[in-house]
């Protein structure tokens, strides 16, 4: 893997130390922090999900009625391993204590802690997609077209632009529905710095700063009612994301079972934004003729009836057409 260099460390020599470093890798993840979480002491474990009504209902005298029972089916729900190695020249370390901002293990920790933040996020989205080893996401639990165990709230906004898709989702978070779930009793570990020889691109030895992060990650979606989605929006006139879409989608979800959050990426807040209708405030005590002074309301996309709407970077803008 590419290593820190010498070079690296004279230009953390040279920041400035009050101002310190400034991230521009800073894609966010916030669903990891909008989404409950817990962590359980093994690496998996099963829901019980029931379906279905028991029968009953009025009857004559003498007449009986249908019966009926439920259905009760097991879910597992796994963790998987993310690891994320850190691997810096020894020299290199050294060379980073004292005045510099910043000892090259702190930070490089703090990017593999970034990195992993980014990565799980993305995948609570796209699941395997992103990652085959990992979990499985919220685009897979609600597909165009619904198959057994999974949800049929898609709502299609029928954009055709190849490779210019993306998604909006409703989510109901929580420990019944959807929530991120930690495996082995644990977090994100950060192991301890060991000594540790490593190999250059040509096979010879030198002696290195070795740490690893690891995690057990998984994801729950308790029920088909837990997840809904608006899919193919698109650039294209009248297919990208406004208040009637969130509305079709919102509506298909249960009365009592709406959900508490909408993740969507920053071109369709921007869309939301543009779409949602202004209001214009003339100065008080300004007449609104010709050249009177005013403002507008800013585009913001808070809330959808009272629905939190969080922008991520970690739904993307590329999807392909469903």
């Amino acid at each position: 893997m590419p290593l820190t260099t010498l070079l690296d460390v004279q230009r953390l020599r040279n920041s400035d130390l009050e101002v310190g470093i400034i991230q521009e890798n800073a894609a966010a993840a916030p669903e990891l922090a909008i989404l409950p979480s817990r962590s359980i002491p093994g690496m998996n474990y099963r829901t019980t999900v029931i379906s279905g009504q028991s029968g009953g209902g009025f009857r004559q005298a003498n007449a009986g009625v249908a019966l009926g029972k439920p259905t009760y089916e097991q879910r597992l729900v796994e963790c998987f391993l993310y690891e994320h190695d850190v691997e810096l020249d020894a020299a290199a370390q050294a060379a980073s204590l004292g005045d510099s901002v910043a000892d090259l293990e702190t930070i490089e920790l703090q990017q593999g802690a970034l990195t992993v933040m980014q990565k799980a996020g993305r995948q609570i989205f796209y699941g395997t997609a992103t990652d085959p080893l990992g979990f499985s996401g919220l685009k897979q639990f609600v597909p165009k077209t619904a198959v057994a165990g999974s949800s049929s709230f898609f709502v299609d906004a029928t954009g055709s632009t190849a490779n210019t898709a993306s998604s909006v989702y409703a989510v109901r978070a929580g420990l019944k529905d959807v929530h991120v779930v930690f495996g082995g009793g644990t977090g994100l570990n950060f192991g301890e710095f060991i000594d540790q020889q490593l190999t250059d691109a040509n096979g010879r030895k030198f002696m290195g700063r070795v740490c690893g992060l690891t995690a057990w990650i998984g994801l729950q979606i308790g029920s088909v009612n837990s997840v809904g989605r608006i899919g193919n929006l698109t650039t294209q006139t009248g297919k990208q994301c406004t208040d009637g879409l969130l509305a079709q989608l919102v509506s298909v979800f249960p009365v009592g079972a709406k959900p508490t959050h909408i993740f969507m990426s920053r071109r369709s807040a921007f869309q939301l934004a543009a779409a949602r209708p202004k209001t214009v405030y003339f100065t008080p005590g300004v007449s609104n003729a010709p050249g009177g002074t005013m403002s507008t309301t800013d585009y913001t996309v808070a809330d959808y009836l009272g629905i939190p709407i969080i922008v991520t970077d970690q739904i993307l803008d590329t999807d392909a057409i469903e």
